[in-house]
C-alpha cells in the first residue's frame, strides 16, 4: 500500500538547476581560496629559503668553530690576577 501520510516532494528541474548552480559557486569559491593558499604557500617558501641563505652568510656561530679553544681578550682587557682575588674582600667590609 502506498503511505500517503508523508506529502510527497516533487524535485522540480529549476530546483536541481539552483542546487547545481549553488554547487558551482562553492567549487569556484573553494578553487579560488586554493590558489591564495599556493601563492601564499610560494611567498612563504621564498622567505624560508632566503633567510637560509642569510643564516649561510653571516659569520659562524661560536659551537660550529673549530676544535681550538675560544680567543682570550687581549691583555688589556683583563685585570691583574691579584687585583680580582682582593676585589671579593673589599665587597664584604
Amino acid at each position: 500500500s502506498v503511505d500517503t501520510a508523508q506529502p510527497t516532494t516533487s524535485v522540480t528541474n529549476a530546483y536541481l538547476a539552483a542546487v547545481i548552480t549553488v554547487l558551482k559557486q562553492t567549487t569556484e569559491a573553494l578553487q579560488s581560496q586554493s590558489r591564495r593558499l599556493d601563492e601564499q604557500n610560494l611567498r612563504l617558501d621564498a622567505l624560508e629559503r632566503n633567510q637560509r641563505s642569510q643564516r649561510n652568510n653571516s659569520p659562524p656561530r661560536r659551537h660550529h668553530r673549530s676544535g681550538s679553544p675560544p680567543r682570550q681578550e687581549t691583555v688589556k682587557q683583563r685585570r691583574p690576577a691579584l687585583e680580582r682575588i682582593e676585589q671579593p674582600s673589599k665587597k664584604r667590609d
